[in-house]
């Protein structure tokens, strides 16, 4: 404006952001693949950090998990402290002490899903980036378990069929 309050002249920025916009658009398809990937497998995928006491889950982990990814992270962590077998609680406890000091975590375990019932997770995951923080996956292995459960129950049957026939049993 000049003395008069009229206009004297127009000043116009425009920048390009059409590489951001096709950045935004590469990133946005990348996630959705990873969550229907994730989805597809039956995994999902967490951070933790046991020094500032943080933990990240993703979508799938949550739905793993019947956890609301809503809630604050220490009432997700005591409800799927609760939801675990309490027989394999103390090999949890241990696995999560024990990857601390080796930076490593491989354990399986089962969990009391709300609504699914009974489901078997294997956990694994690694001290990354040469600090405190954990990366991991955690994957439903529910079917594999019942199918290993089921070929045990049926050899089992044949061992006690073929010892108790008093000749050789081949197949």
């Amino acid at each position: 404006l000049d003395v008069d309050k009229k206009v004297a002249g127009v000043l116009v920025l425009a920048m390009d952001v059409s590489e951001r916009a096709r950045s935004n658009q590469f990133l946005a398809a990348s996630e959705m693949r990873l969550r229907l990937a994730q989805q597809a497998a039956q995994i999902g995928s967490w951070e933790w950090d046991p020094v500032e006491n943080t933990r990240i889950l993703s979508e799938q982990t949550h739905r793993m998990f019947g956890t609301d990814p809503n809630a604050d992270q220490a009432e997700v962590f005591r409800v799927w402290t609760q939801r675990i077998a309490r027989a394999d609680w103390p090999n949890v406890n241990l696995a999560m002490a024990e990857c601390q000091r080796t930076g490593v975590l491989d354990l399986e375990y089962r969990y009391d899903h709300p609504e699914m019932g009974l489901r078997h997770h294997h956990t694994k995951g690694r001290r990354m980036m040469g600090n405190s923080r954990f990366f991991g996956v955690v994957s439903d292995i529910t079917d594999r378990k019942r199918v290993e459960q089921s070929l045990s129950r049926q050899e089992a049957e044949f061992r006690s069929l073929a010892d108790a026939m008093p000749q050789l049993v081949w197949i």
